[in-house]
């Protein structure tokens, strides 16, 4: 394995096992080396997201030990915080959450107030729209999404002015973005730096395989320095354009989602209705709203004022085991609804995909950071 590559970090675990960092100047892998046997496994480490996975190895008696996920935390933590101070990956990481706060960040254009009336998931699904229905001379970049009282920072107008940009680098360019992530920067700043510490450690991008944005990523350093010109195009990829789309909706509904309760059950419908919910409306989720399945979701009420949401998985998963249950109150939904229209109809199918989607990226971005917030300084 040297001579492909290096080692650039260890934690001996007990007699049986040791935890290595390998890399070969990319995405770097988890080293599992089975000291009894001298044997060793590489593992990218998205395999550390669930909770319930366990190392099994056989030492030189034929006993067979086992580690659990958790066990191997600390040690990682502490190897991936030694691997993070490589001159070279903090260099490439500080260019990542660049890209990947452009990938949030970027606007969709509305040339005709009829289109605020019913607008395409397009533009539905963007945290910003350029309003040109008055000309590209007098056009505004508009927050589409709501707004706690230090993010009100437009004063009386609909936005910021344009000045005849188009792009994500014009709306940068107004300082608007910057001061979003000043005020608040849990929600602005510290996703996108999740997001690309995963992806250039080789976490998936919300539970999907990120391999083709992760050497993206990495080829863009060239000679040990981040190449500008590199990260200014995007890869044809529909897995970071999904992810992009994935991130922004959660930044979206992002200060709701600590009021949204998340369970595992493996029978959704006798349960909510032993709970006194009963059934409103049933629909489909196609594969990639929710998950690499397609799910049948039915929503409950009860008389109390709350919904719950069942998602049952059509086709098996290994995302998780039973139903899924998203438990809220009606009023909450509402809102929600509300937060996707832009003041304009609402489409529910693509609401309830946003909000279902935004409780799980919150649910992935916090394992992560178990992880690589160990490198990454606080930002609130």
């Amino acid at each position: 394995m040297d001579d492909k590559g290096m080692i650039i970090c260890s934690a001996d675990i007990d007699e049986g096992l040791t935890l290595q960092i390998w890399t070969k100047g990319a995405v770097p892998r988890l080293v599992v080396l089975n000291r009894a046997k001298n044997t060793r496994k590489l593992m990218p480490f998205s395999w550390l997201e669930r909770e319930d996975r366990t190392i099994s190895l056989k030492g030189a008696k034929g006993k067979t030990n086992s580690y659990t996920v958790e066990s191997l935390e600390e040690p990682v933590r502490r190897m991936l915080y030694q691997y993070a101070q490589d001159p070279a990956f903090k260099g490439l990481l500080w260019h990542s959450v660049i890209f990947m706060s452009d990938l949030m960040h970027t606007p969709r254009a509305v040339f005709d107030r009829a289109e605020f009336a019913m607008l395409h998931e397009d533009k539905r699904c963007r945290l910003w729209l350029l309003d040109l229905t008055d000309g590209e001379a007098n056009g505004y970049f508009r927050p589409f999404f709501p707004r706690t009282a230090p993010e009100e920072l437009f004063g009386e107008e609909p936005g910021v002015n344009a000045h005849g940009g188009k792009n994500v680098a014009d709306l940068k360019k107004t300082g608007i973005t910057r001061k979003l992530a000043s005020v608040l920067p849990s929600r602005w700043y510290d996703t996108p730096r999740i997001s690309a510490a995963a992806a250039l450690l080789g976490f998936s991008l919300f539970y999907e395989e990120g391999n083709a944005l992760s050497s993206f990523l990495w080829n863009a350093l060239q000679n040990g320095v981040p190449s500008k010109a590199v990260l200014a195009t995007k890869p044809e990829d529909p897995v970071c354009n999904a992810f992009a789309r994935k991130m922004a909706g959660y930044v979206r509904h992002w200060h709701l989602l600590d009021k949204i309760h998340y369970d595992l059950d493996p029978d959704s419908i006798g349960t909510l209705k032993a709970k006194g919910f009963s059934r409103r409306q049933r629909l489909t989720l196609n594969v990639g709203d929710i998950g690499p399945v397609e799910y049948t979701v039915t929503l409950y009420y009860n008389e109390e004022g709350q919904m719950a949401v069942g998602c049952q998985p059509v086709q098996l998963t290994d995302r998780h085991k039973g139903d899924m249950i998203f438990s809220l109150s009606a009023d909450l939904y509402e809102t929600l609804l509300d937060n996707d229209s832009f003041g304009g109809s609402r489409d529910d199918y693509f609401s309830l995909a946003s909000i279902l989607s935004a409780k799980l990226f919150h649910m992935w971005r916090e394992r992560v950071n178990r992880f690589a917030g160990v490198f990454l300084s606080p930002g609130a």
